[in-house]
């Protein structure tokens, strides 16, 4: 299928039983990093409640929830196509990421830029794991100075960062350093409670 929109993402995000296509969206997510990630990050707005009714509850409560849980949807998407063109050049040249020290640029500091580095980092892993530490730090430096996020996605972007860090640490055969980032990771991860790691582990 073609990538959902936001307003079904969103829909999704609180009552997957009430999407028109959930078996469809759960097929998608499952294989699109893209929509895995605004997926989570939409589960990480603060609705006031966790169950199945978070939807129904938003819409009644807060009746400004569901509108910035749609504007979130779209400024995501929107970020995750603008990473792809921002880190085009960078991504096939890993070495331009260090000297570039992309966390002091503005135009860098988005979270699709910390998504797009982290799914670089997984890809580069097992092939180039030089260049697979090179962007997962990278992506602790700019998910570190990122603003204006839900608190806990923030939180599992650095997680997900040092985990991909401590990846790349132990096929370069880095074993304590490799517990060090996971012990980091580890405690992002804390702070990020609703945090999925499925599909995510190695």
């Amino acid at each position: 299928m073609n990538h959902p929109s936001e307003d079904e993402l969103a829909l999704y995000a609180f009552d997957p039983n009430a999407a028109a296509d959930r078996h469809d969206i759960d097929s998608h997510i499952a294989t699109c990093p893209r929509c895995s990630a605004v997926l989570t990050f939409i589960r990480s707005v603060d609705v006031g409640c966790a169950d199945r009714d978070a939807w129904e509850i938003a819409e009644r409560e807060k009746p400004s929830t569901r509108s910035s849980i749609l504007d979130l949807a779209a400024r995501l998407a929107g970020e995750d196509d603008e990473a792809e063109e921002l880190l085009k050049d960078f991504i096939q040249n890993p070495a331009r990421v260090v000297l570039a020290n992309l966390a002091t640029r503005r135009k860098f500091l988005t979270a699709g830029v910390a998504r797009r580095l982290l799914r670089a980092a997984t890809e580069a892993c097992d092939r180039e794991p030089l260049d697979a530490l090179t962007f997962a730090d990278s992506a602790i430096e700019v998910s570190e100075a990122l603003m204006g996020y839900p608190e806990g996605a923030t939180h599992e972007l650095r997680a997900l960062a040092h985990k991909e860090r401590a990846n790349a640490l132990v096929a370069l055969g880095q074993l304590d350093a490799a517990l060090e980032a996971l012990d980091r990771a580890d405690r992002a991860f804390s702070r990020a409670p609703g945090a999925v790691l499925a599909g995510d582990s190695r």
